[in-house]
């Protein structure tokens, strides 16, 4: 596990921003969940956080977990929807 935290750093995160932040991306992986109605959301292994940003604009409760400290420590700001944390333990009940 400390290799690949190596791979994903600061420098890794914003080298990908233009990629996360793409419109045409995130409207695509909007439309491939939008005809199901969603009501939440997680997004495991959610880098920046754009796309739980652009589905709570969208009025869909989501929430987003990856495992790069880095993303708590300089990149996610103030988005408490965000926080660390991997598929293996999710840090939710359900």
């Amino acid at each position: 596990m400390e290799k690949t935290l190596d791979l994903y750093n600061y420098k890794y995160f914003q080298s990908s921003k233009g990629f996360q932040r793409s419109k045409a991306r995130l409207a695509y992986m909007l439309s491939q969940i939008w005809p199901y109605g969603p009501k939440t959301l997680l997004d495991v292994g959610c880098g920046l956080g754009t796309f739980v940003e652009l589905c709570r604009k969208n009025r869909i409760d989501a929430h987003g977990i990856d495992f790069a400290p880095i993303l708590k420590e300089k990149l996610w700001g103030n988005k408490e929807y965000c926080q660390l944390g991997d598929a293996k333990t999710l840090p939710f009940e359900n």
